[in-house]
Protein backbone atom coordinates (compact mmCIF):
# COMPACT_ATOMS: atom_id res chain seq x y z
CA UNK A 1 0.00 0.00 0.00
CA UNK A 2 3.05 2.31 0.67
CA UNK A 3 4.43 1.85 -2.19
CA UNK A 4 0.94 2.82 -4.49
CA UNK A 5 0.79 5.92 -1.82
CA UNK A 6 4.39 7.06 -2.93
CA UNK A 7 3.51 6.60 -6.41
CA UNK A 8 0.22 8.69 -6.41
CA UNK A 9 2.38 11.30 -4.51
CA UNK A 10 5.20 11.41 -7.01
CA UNK A 11 2.37 11.22 -9.86
CA UNK A 12 0.34 14.05 -8.49
CA UNK A 13 3.50 16.27 -7.99
CA UNK A 14 5.47 15.78 -11.44
CA UNK A 15 2.46 16.47 -13.59
CA UNK A 16 0.26 19.28 -14.33
CA UNK A 17 -3.11 17.07 -15.20
CA UNK A 18 -2.09 13.89 -13.33
CA UNK A 19 -5.26 10.88 -13.86
CA UNK A 20 -5.62 7.46 -13.24
CA UNK A 21 -7.48 4.92 -14.49
CA UNK A 22 -9.99 3.36 -12.05
CA UNK A 23 -12.30 0.71 -11.48
CA UNK A 24 -13.81 -1.81 -9.18
CA UNK A 25 -15.11 -5.24 -8.97
CA UNK A 26 -17.27 -6.97 -6.56
CA UNK A 27 -20.71 -8.60 -5.77
CA UNK A 28 -23.59 -6.21 -7.00
CA UNK A 29 -22.09 -3.07 -6.37
CA UNK A 30 -24.07 -0.07 -5.57
CA UNK A 31 -26.95 -2.37 -3.99
CA UNK A 32 -27.30 -2.88 -0.44
CA UNK A 33 -26.20 -5.91 -0.33
CA UNK A 34 -23.35 -5.13 -2.21
CA UNK A 35 -20.13 -5.72 -1.48
CA UNK A 36 -17.05 -4.10 -2.63
CA UNK A 37 -13.79 -6.67 -2.96
CA UNK A 38 -11.47 -5.44 -5.59
CA UNK A 39 -10.02 -1.87 -6.44
CA UNK A 40 -7.56 -1.46 -9.89
CA UNK A 41 -5.47 1.77 -10.48
CA UNK A 42 -3.56 2.02 -13.52
CA UNK A 43 -1.08 4.83 -12.69
CA UNK A 44 1.42 5.39 -16.04
CA UNK A 45 2.80 1.87 -16.96
CA UNK A 46 1.56 0.49 -13.61
CA UNK A 47 -1.27 -1.21 -12.26
CA UNK A 48 -2.30 -1.77 -8.71
CA UNK A 49 -4.51 -4.12 -7.57
CA UNK A 50 -6.43 -3.50 -4.17
CA UNK A 51 -7.94 -6.63 -2.35
CA UNK A 52 -10.60 -4.65 -0.46
CA UNK A 53 -11.76 -7.82 1.27
CA UNK A 54 -8.45 -8.57 3.01
CA UNK A 55 -7.25 -5.67 3.03
CA UNK A 56 -10.28 -2.63 4.00
CA UNK A 57 -8.02 -0.67 5.90
CA UNK A 58 -7.03 0.48 2.25
CA UNK A 59 -10.00 2.18 1.53
CA UNK A 60 -9.90 5.22 4.22
CA UNK A 61 -5.68 4.98 2.84
CA UNK A 62 -7.12 5.54 -0.73
CA UNK A 63 -10.17 8.50 0.08
CA UNK A 64 -7.80 11.44 -0.16
CA UNK A 65 -6.79 10.61 -3.71
CA UNK A 66 -9.97 9.55 -4.57
CA UNK A 67 -12.00 12.44 -3.85
CA UNK A 68 -8.97 15.04 -4.86
CA UNK A 69 -10.94 17.42 -7.56
CA UNK A 70 -7.43 18.04 -8.92
CA UNK A 71 -6.49 13.83 -9.71
CA UNK A 72 -8.65 13.03 -12.74
CA UNK A 73 -10.32 9.24 -12.49
CA UNK A 74 -11.25 7.59 -15.69
CA UNK A 75 -13.80 5.08 -15.28
CA UNK A 76 -16.09 2.93 -17.36
CA UNK A 77 -19.45 3.03 -16.81
CA UNK A 78 -18.49 4.03 -13.61
CA UNK A 79 -22.23 4.44 -12.14
CA UNK A 80 -21.70 1.42 -9.78
CA UNK A 81 -18.49 2.08 -8.54
CA UNK A 82 -19.46 5.48 -7.09
CA UNK A 83 -22.10 4.27 -5.54
CA UNK A 84 -20.89 1.21 -3.94
CA UNK A 85 -17.88 3.71 -2.60
CA UNK A 86 -20.43 6.84 -1.68
CA UNK A 87 -22.70 4.37 0.11
CA UNK A 88 -20.61 1.78 1.02
CA UNK A 89 -17.51 3.23 2.37
CA UNK A 90 -18.11 7.19 2.65
CA UNK A 91 -15.49 7.81 -0.10
CA UNK A 92 -17.00 10.78 -2.90
CA UNK A 93 -15.67 10.71 -5.85
CA UNK A 94 -14.53 14.01 -7.19
CA UNK A 95 -12.79 14.52 -10.85
CA UNK A 96 -14.38 11.50 -12.73
CA UNK A 97 -14.55 11.48 -16.20
CA UNK A 98 -16.65 8.59 -16.85
CA UNK A 99 -16.24 7.07 -20.96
Amino acid sequence: MQNLQNHLEKMISASDEPFILLDTEGRDLGSPNGRLSLIQLGLGTTTYLVDALSYPAAIPKLKRYLESPHLRKYVWDGRSDYSELQHGHGVTLKGVVDL
